[in-house]
């Protein structure tokens, strides 16, 4: 296991002459892992040293941590059993399309961990206000380990409990590629470069109150104490006075220890691909007009990327008469509806990772025997990005390693 020391700059720092690296300077507030066993040294400015010796002087304070996912290896293991491996089942390894309520999603999971032990890793970030676990599925040809130039990228469905369809989706997703790592060569491609973290439910408990065929309505959208998860993170703009959650404290430590250059919250409700900022320096918060990022361009691209590979999204399909038509299927989060303490902005100004919002369906909660064409729909957004999308992958990955 790696180690990481997170130090908290209190004074002048020095560094020891016997490092093994050469200094390299990462974003603010950043961490970067190395192939090899030897620590690194991340400042709260983003300068990191990498070696076998490094000392900092007394007026560092120093924390151990480890990467969350070599941390909870042993979690591997599929419920309660031992050096299970594919001779031990007997039946094919399929997924129905059907909600999965928590305990159903959680079989699902550690089934995918003992029939494929070699491409994936589970592991919970932390618990629901009801107790449940936050699940989180590495799928990776090297699951357990961060490599340089191995980007690690990750998905978050469910952040609103009675938002189904998300939830499916990434299930579907985990069972596509791990069942298709040996035949195709793009999902082959992808697993080799890439390490991407699966969240099915970020809402666990707001899923469990929710009613299936509910295309709109709140039932199940907040979590068990009725606060709305993607209002509940710091917020760049505007002060947010809501009381933490214990959902969005285990996502913000999540994205505090693995450096994710690229996340998709999936959402529903709507056919559009959102990106940052969601909010807006202008004092009234009814107020809609564009907040956009030094990073404008690179998020439209991104935005656009999603939106072009998804069936329909790209046309600009308007859900109701009462919504908006979005041109291409995108839209800047602020110019749709400004809202305080969402959470890709939040991955953006705090860590750096550039997320996008996914509203995939129009219908919220709709029947299971839909799930199929949503399914077809949202496939290629999510296992054959367009050259344009892995390219600039290849930027950010130049840049932080």
């Amino acid at each position: 296991m790696k180690t990481v020391i997170s130090i908290l700059v209190t004074a002048n720092w020095l560094y020891s002459t016997s490092l093994a690296a050469d200094l390299s300077y990462i974003g603010n507030k950043t961490q970067v892992s190395i192939a090899g066993p030897s620590p690194r040294l991340s400042l709260d400015d983003g300068t990191t040293f990498v070696g076998d010796s490094i000392s900092v002087n007394a007026g560092f304070q120093a924390q151990e941590v480890s990467d969350p996912v070599n941390s909870l290896a042993e979690q591997r293991k599929y419920e309660g059993g031992s050096n299970l491996n594919l001779d031990t089942f007997t039946e094919p390894y399929t997924i129905d399309f059907r909600y999965h309520n928590f305990d159903r999603m959680t079989k699902f999971l550690r089934q995918a961990t003992a029939r494929y032990p070699s491409l994936t890793a589970l592991y919970s970030i932390g618990k629901s206000v009801q107790g449940r676990d936050l699940w989180v599925l590495v799928v990776s040809a090297s699951p357990y380990e961060h490599m340089l130039g191995k980007p690690d990228v990750k998905y978050i469905g469910n952040i609103h409990g009675n938002e189904a369809v998300s939830r499916e989706l990434l299930l579907q997703l985990i069972h596509y590629l791990v069942t298709n790592y040996a035949t195709d060569s793009f999902v082959k491609w992808l697993l080799d470069n890439t390490r991407i973290h699966i969240m099915p439910s970020m809402n666990p408990d707001g899923f469990e109150v929710s009613k299936e065929g509910s295309c709109d309505g709140t039932q199940g959208r907040y979590n068990a104490r009725g606060f709305d998860l993607n209002r509940n993170f710091p917020d760049y703009f505007k002060q947010n006075n809501r009381r933490a959650q214990p959902e969005t404290e285990a996502v913000k430590e999540w994205v505090s220890k693995i450096q994710f250059v690229l996340s998709g919250s999936l959402h529903g409700g709507a056919l559009v691909a959102s990106y940052p900022f969601d909010n807006t320096p202008n004092s009234l918060q009814s107020y809609s007009a564009p907040s956009l990022t030094p990073d404008d361009d690179v998020f439209k691209h991104l935005a656009l990327t999603y939106s072009t590979n998804h069936v329909k999204m790209s046309r600009g399909v308007s859900c109701k008469t009462s919504q908006t038509a979005f041109r291409r299927g995108i839209t800047n989060g602020a110019e749709w509806y400004p809202l305080t303490g969402g959470m890709q902005d939040f991955n953006y100004v705090w860590y750096g990772c550039m997320e996008v919002t996914l509203e995939v369906s129009c219908c919220k909660y709709p029947p299971a025997h839909e799930l199929p064409k949503y399914w077809e729909d949202n496939k290629a957004v999510s296992i054959a990005p367009t050259k344009q999308f892995w390219s600039f992958m290849d930027l950010c990955v130049y840049f932080i390693s």
